[in-house]
């Protein structure tokens, strides 16, 4: 008997939960195929019907993962919060510590330059999609800037964001991480992106 359309999106979505989940707090040379799809409680078998490897599914999970964030950094989702509220939320100890948002462009930086090309394109293309986020809250804001310093103001945020919380994640003296989160904090606020 043929799995329906809607069971087999199921199966996907949950793979790549739990996909996602296990590479953002393990990373991918800790986890494997039955990992994860123990993890989704669903057999192997299952797996191939989904993903060709296990570094497609790493590539497709970090997407999910990141489109999982959206709706977080939609600046015109009703009730958005104001630019300062998100960069509470994403450089704040939760965060840090995988209780909130877990962005992969944060938690995976240092692993993803040892993957294959497929994985080191998506991250690339989640990393122009939160810059170009940033670029359009720039010009939203009540400071114009032409399109070279807009450009500019979008990757240095971007930097800040996602090393300050990826160096805020690598150190064990936590009063230096938080020292770290609160400095990148206060830089882009001072920024004042409005």
């Amino acid at each position: 008997m043929a799995w329906s359309k809607e069971h087999k999106a199921e199966t996907r979505k949950a793979i790549l939960k739990s996909a996602a989940e296990l590479f953002l707090k393990h990373g991918y040379d800790h986890v494997g195929i039955n990992d994860v799809m123990k993890h989704a409680n669903l057999t192997r078998g299952a797996f191939y019907h989904h993903f060709s490897s296990k570094s497609d599914l790493y590539a497709h999970a970090i997407k999910a993962q990141a489109l999982s964030m959206v709706d977080f950094l939609n600046p015109n989702a009703p009730g958005s919060p104001p630019f300062s509220t998100l960069i509470e939320h994403y450089l704040c100890q939760e965060h840090k510590d995988g209780m909130t948002i877990n962005c992969p462009l944060a938690y995976l930086v240092s692993d993803i330059n040892q993957r294959d090309a497929q994985v080191r394109s998506t991250y690339t293309q989640l990393f122009k999609g939160f810059t170009g986020y940033l670029e359009e809250r720039l010009e939203q804001s009540d400071q114009p800037l032409d399109k070279q310093h807009l450009q500019q103001e979008s990757l240095m945020r971007a930097v800040m964001m996602i090393g300050g919380l990826s160096l805020a994640r690598a150190l064990d003296d936590e009063s230096l991480s938080h020292q770290v989160l609160e400095a990148c904090q206060a830089n882009l606020k001072a920024r004042d992106l409005g």
